[in-house]
């Protein structure tokens, strides 16, 4: 690099990678068409199901992404999976767009939009979506940040899975989790 005699070369700050877990989440809970009134937010437990007979269940996560980078390179939503009627069925993981708090019900709950994955939740273990653009648009727009909205494919198979939510007092390290990495 040549610079003319006189001048020093412009140093620029090298952008460091980041990374981390949140766990728990700051809200979780879950729906239920059958009992559509029903709140669901001070259980240990998440209920995601797809059933013929009017039992579908949705789940709802958030977390505090105040202090993570603007920019983020990876985001993964982990949920651990440890009772279900089925061994497996296909979850979607999509953007909520309206605010909720833990005492939404089927009636009350919330809008939402973009889908981030779709994976096939497994019984007995961890499951990961990769979740960055929802993650991404929520840095980008925090007052637009409500979270993530987990439900069954519309071409699932029928069945229901649980998962531990943010309540679990015992399995602490299977509660619901945020891993991600980004540039600060």
């Amino acid at each position: 690099m040549s610079v003319r005699p006189g001048l020093r070369p412009i140093r620029r700050p090298m952008a460091r990678v980041v990374s981390g877990v949140i766990q728990p989440s700051i809200l979780d809970t879950w729906v239920k068409y059958k009992d559509s009134d029903e709140p669901h937010g001070d259980e240990n437990a998440m209920d995601i199901a797809n059933d013929p007979a009017g039992v579908d269940r949705q789940a709802l996560v958030k977390f505090d992404i105040d202090d993570l980078p603007s920019t983020i390179r990876f985001a993964t939503l982990g949920l651990y999976a440890f009772a279900g009627i089925v061994s497996l069925i296909n979850i979607q993981a999509l953007r909520i767009t309206s605010s909720w708090d833990e005492t939404v019900t089927w009636n009350t709950q919330p809008t939402y939009g973009y889908l981030a994955d779709s994976i096939t939740l497994i019984r007995g273990q961890w499951n990961e979506w990769d979740v960055t653009p929802i993650i991404q648009y929520g840095k980008d727009h925090p007052s637009e940040w409500f979270g993530i909205y987990l439900r069954h494919s519309p071409y699932a198979q029928v069945g229901t899975i649980s998962v531990y939510a943010r309540e679990e007092p015992i399995q602490l390290s299977k509660r619901p989790k945020l891993t991600w990495e980004g540039i600060g």
